[in-house]
């Protein structure tokens, strides 16, 4: 279920947000969505946004951040232990896609993950690796 959160501060109005994490074979994957009701932008209030993720979620430089900005393109946040953050354009559109694309983006670190190791990978990891044309990993 996701958290509902919308601030204030003050100024212009706190851009108004949804967050959702969702673990995906160990992996953390943040979901966040610009409501778009008028406010700030979630793309323009970033810092504020990752600042207010980081206390809800006790950190997050093991989280793979997605968000979907007014526009409704995914895109990923990375946040940085330094608590700097850039934009990594994934133009996904729609979470599964997002989420597809960062793990073709980061094809080289696959075997790292859990679900080679403890044996047999989800439907959801299978059906990915069958898109990436990487069945021999299965």
């Amino acid at each position: 279920m996701p958290l509902l959160k919308t601030k204030t501060y003050t100024g212009l109005p706190r851009a108004d947000v949804e967050y959702e994490a969702k673990i995906i074979n160990d992996e953390i994957f943040i979901f966040m969505y610009d409501l778009n009701r008028g406010n700030r932008s979630l793309t323009n209030d970033m810092q504020a946004v990752l600042f207010d993720l980081k206390s809800i979620f006790n950190g997050l430089h093991n989280a793979v951040i997605i968000y979907q900005d007014s526009e409704g393109c995914f895109d990923q946040v990375i946040f940085r232990k330094n608590n700097t953050f850039s934009f990594r354009i994934l133009l996904a559109l729609d979470e599964d896609e997002a989420i597809y694309i960062w793990l073709k983006q980061n094809i080289s670190s696959l075997k790292q993950y859990s679900f080679f190791q403890i044996g047999q990978p989800s439907k959801f990891i299978i059906k990915l690796l069958y898109k990436l044309k990487l069945k021999e990993l299965v």
